[in-house]
């Protein structure tokens, strides 16, 4: 029988079917799966034919679980993602554990990312403490499509809390709090990856050299990095961060030594800047000099 041509009236009558659904009885669920996918494959029109007694199995069988995840996944091919998510509802209501549901689901999501009811079904599994690879693999991924990337912090920081030592982690959340802007953090975390894990401090180094070109001016940055490349022995970028660091405190103290300046009225500002005790000794002098009083060169001198 050519398979085009077989109607809903002549599928009880097809080989294919009627192993399948005995395969189905018996807990043979992949022998089932291969006979009923070969059947939607060529011919979707015959789904409606086939799941109705599928689905039936389960009301006398001890494999529901399993029968109702074959469904969803005959739903899936032909495209019925809504019966599919519906049916895949149903067995995490049965086994929240269940990975096949979770891997299904986000293969309809690939598919189909209109389906934003996957991700609160992947919110739900996490609330409740399930961390399935399939849902981790996902919904940062669902997150970061959006621009949701708060969420995504969130859900890092939870996994970082439940697993301290998983590096992979925290690499997440540390670029995760740096694409929020919240480098302070992002900095912190970093830190403590080199901390648990000194063999990724060239690869901290590397990312948060990244990190210099968006927030230049970020002292405990410059500082991160000075001993970031002193422990993977490279003491000339060090040195490089510490000059760095050094030269945004004096530009933090503008305001001070410009009020010195404008008093003393002169412009050795780079002799004040560069704090030598000769260089300083000379600018009093200069100050005294010019302004005729002894309380403005005690500033410059202090």
């Amino acid at each position: 029988m050519r398979l085009h041509s077989i109607s809903t009236l002549t599928l009880s009558k097809s080989t294919d079917f009627i192993v399948g659904l005995e395969a189905a009885a018996r807990g043979d669920i992949s022998g089932a799966a291969e006979k009923f996918r070969f059947l939607v494959h060529m011919a979707p029109h015959l789904l409606p034919a086939i799941i109705t007694p599928l689905l039936r199995l389960t009301t006398q069988s001890d494999h529901a679980k399993n029968i109702q995840l074959l469904a969803a996944d005959l739903f899936a091919i032909c495209g019925w993602y809504t019966e599919a998510i519906q049916e895949l509802e149903e067995v995490l209501e049965i086994d929240p554990d269940e990975t096949a549901a979770y891997q299904l689901l986000g293969k309809i999501w690939s598919r189909a990312p209109r389906h934003t009811e996957i991700e609160a079904i992947f919110e739900m599994a996490i609330e409740n403490n399930v961390f399935d690879s399939a849902i981790l693999d996902i919904l940062p991924k669902m997150y970061i499509g959006q621009f949701e990337f708060e969420k995504s912090v969130a859900l890092y920081q939870k996994l970082v809390d439940r697993e301290p030592n998983a590096i992979h982690f925290q690499f997440a959340l540390a670029n995760l709090l740096a694409k929020c802007q919240r480098f302070d953090c992002a900095i912190q975390t970093f830190e403590q990856i080199v901390e648990k894990s000194p063999l990724h401090a060239a690869d901290v180094a590397f990312r948060l050299e990244e990190l210099v070109s968006v927030a230049p001016d970020n002292i405990r940055l410059r500082e991160t990095l000075f001993w970031t490349n002193c422990k993977i022995c490279k003491p000339d970028v060090a040195v490089s961060h510490r000059y760095s660091f050094s030269s945004v405190d004096v530009v933090n103290s503008s305001d001070t030594t410009s009020a010195v300046t404008a008093s003393a009225g002169t412009s050795d500002t780079a002799s004040i800047v560069a704090g030598s005790d000769t260089t300083a000794s000379t600018t009093s002098s200069a100050v005294t000099a010019s302004a005729g009083t002894s309380d403005t060169a005690s500033i410059v001198a202090g």
